[in-house]
């Protein structure tokens, strides 16, 4: 599949996740938070990689606390590294747009890392944003891959190329679906 099959589905996405009310995403979201909060991969983690959610994507932060460790990314050139956060107010808009920690420890490795994605199949391979971070991370990463996402963005097949990592996990409101 082509990089323009890739982008044509992103641009399809953003139409359809601004076509969701506030209402719906803060429902779906809270929906987001029970499914997680009740998984047992969940409540055994001790250090968890989120991310800031975008206004496109599901509010998972509700589901923060509970005395883990807790990292967000900071893009530092063609790498994402993860530092820890104690508060969210520990966290300014960044060169691309997304809320990153300003300064922080480097994190610990990760039990559990939050990936965030324009769309996810349902063989688990998820479309990101186009710049390859999270591609790049988790090609090196052990930890267990958990996709959160609202139900409009669960799709039949994602377009994909070589370098593209697939989640093992995605919660959506209707629960927590684990991919082979």
């Amino acid at each position: 599949m082509s990089w323009g099959e890739k982008q044509q589905l992103r641009e399809r996405m953003l139409v359809r996740l601004g076509e969701m009310t506030a209402l719906e995403r803060s429902q779906e979201s809270e929906g987001v938070v029970r499914q997680i909060i009740c998984c047992e991969k969940f409540r055994r983690a001790r250090v968890i990689y989120g991310y800031a959610p975008m206004g496109y994507e599901p509010n998972w932060l509700g589901a923060w606390g509970g005395g883990k460790v807790w990292a967000f990314p900071r893009c530092e050139g063609e790498d994402m590294n993860f530092y820890e956060v104690r508060d969210i107010g520990e966290l300014r808009r960044g060169g691309l747009g997304v809320a990153e920690p300003v300064g922080g420890l480097v994190a610990p490795a990760p039990d559990l890392v939050f990936v965030p994605g324009l769309a996810f199949d349902v063989w688990g391979w998820r479309l990101g944003r186009g710049k390859g971070f999270y591609d790049r991370f988790l090609a090196g990463c052990g930890a267990y891959r958990l996709g959160l996402a609202f139900l409009c963005q669960v799709v039949n097949e994602v377009p994909r190329e070589g370098h593209d990592q697939r989640v093992e996990g995605l919660v959506t409101v209707e629960g927590w679906r684990e991919f082979g």
